[in-house]
Formats: C-alpha cells, sequence, structure tokens
C-alpha cells in the first residue's frame, strides 16, 4: 500500500521544485528589467506572485538567480527570527546612491528574504517602499 502513494509524493515534490523555479525565475526577469533601465526611471512594477514558493530556498540559489541584494542585515535581536540574516532587492531602476541625495523609499516594490542559520529561506515578503 505504501508504494502506491510514493509516486503521488514525487509529483509534489516536483510540482514544489517547478513553482520555485518558476517564482525565481519570475522575480529575476523583474529584476532583470529593472535593473536595465535608466537611472532613476520611473517603472509601474508590482510586487511578484506566489513569493510562498520560495521558501526553502538556499541562499546560494537566490545569489546565483537573482544577484546580490540591494540591502542585507543580521538581526541577532529579531523577536520572530532570531539570529536570522535579511536580504532585500528593490525591483526599481537604478538609482544615484550619493549620500546628500538619499531619500528613503518611493513607491516600489521590496522583495524580502529572511533565512535561517542554515541559509535557507523561512519567510518571504514584498512591501511597496515608502
Amino acid at each position: 500500500m505504501t508504494a502506491r502513494y510514493a509516486p503521488l509524493v514525487l509529483l509534489s515534490a516536483h510540482a514544489a521544485v517547478a513553482d520555485t523555479s518558476s517564482a525565481l525565475s519570475d522575480l529575476a526577469k523583474q529584476l532583470h528589467f529593472a535593473r536595465s533601465q535608466p537611472t532613476g526611471a520611473k517603472l509601474n512594477l508590482s510586487c511578484p506572485k506566489n513569493l510562498e514558493a520560495m521558501v526553502g530556498t538556499s541562499r546560494g540559489t537566490l545569489t546565483v538567480t537573482l544577484g546580490r541584494a540591494d540591502y542585507s542585515d543580521a538581526r541577532s535581536a529579531d523577536e520572530e527570527y532570531p539570529g536570522s540574516e535579511y536580504w532585500t532587492y528593490f525591483l526599481t531602476a537604478p538609482r544615484i546612491q550619493k549620500p546628500d541625495e538619499i531619500t528613503d523609499g518611493g513607491g516600489f516594490p521590496e522583495v524580502s528574504f529572511v533565512f535561517d542559520k542554515h541559509g535557507r529561506v523561512v519567510h518571504v515578503s514584498c512591501y511597496l517602499a515608502r
């Protein structure tokens, strides 16, 4: 009886990998598009769909697929995810980064990943920057 159900488990695992791959690929395409635009260009991008499919993805896979994060932070005092690391990718055109011209937010999506101590994504979120 156990053997009868084994193929279903394999199909489910394969579907989960496909969902993760698709979600990461979609995000990579959005990042590539945004970063290929002229500096300061106004874009009308929205948060990617199916973010939860990226939970369990390794830090290395994100680096290879998405490149270096725009922002990262280790938060040892975080109550919800103690000892975790956060990476954030900005879905916006390149911005001028002179110290006297940095402003907060800008209405573009920010996709953030939280990693556990093993380097696996435990949480993904997307919010519009203010």
